[in-house]
């Protein structure tokens, strides 16, 4: 018995520690860490908010969502996206 709780425990533990590990880090213009929360508060001061990403980064694609959402909640917004192919 004692086996399968620290089996139990140990993965329970595990779990609730991955999930405080962010998987992405903002940097400002000097190249500083910046919290998401002062993103988000200096975005709602912007007329236009640009994102730079690579275009097959599924936690950039994440994060830019997360920042819409989060943006729309406070002001209206309007999205516009660049999707060319490659052959136009």
């Amino acid at each position: 018995m004692k086996t399968i709780f620290l089996i139990f425990s140990m993965g329970f533990f595990t779990i609730v520690i991955a999930q405080n590990k962010q998987s992405y880090q903002i940097f400002n213009q000097n190249g500083r860490k910046v919290c998401y929360k002062k993103i988000i508060n200096s975005s709602q001061k912007s007329d236009v908010l640009l994102f730079g990403e690579y275009h097959d980064n599924s936690v950039a694609h994440w994060l830019e969502l997360e920042i819409s959402k989060d943006v729309s909640k406070k002001r209206n917004l309007v999205l516009g996206a660049e999707m060319l192919e490659a052959d136009n």
